[in-house]
C-alpha cells in the first residue's frame, strides 16, 4: 500500500525517494495488514 505525499511533506528529494513519513495512523494500519520478523524503531 503505497500513498502520494501531501504538499506539507514536499521536499527538494527525489520524486522517486522509497522513504514516506506515515502519520501514527496510517503506520500501525499497515503494520496489521503483514507478517513482521523484526522491527527497528527509532524514537527522538
Amino acid at each position: 500500500m503505497s500513498r502520494e505525499p501531501t504538499s506539507s511533506e514536499s521536499t527538494s528529494s527525489s520524486p522517486t525517494s522509497q522513504v514516506q513519513n506515515l502519520e501514527n495512523h496510517e503506520c500501525w494500519a499497515l503494520l496489521r495488514t503483514v507478517s513482521v520478523g523484526r522491527l527497528a524503531v527509532l524514537a527522538d
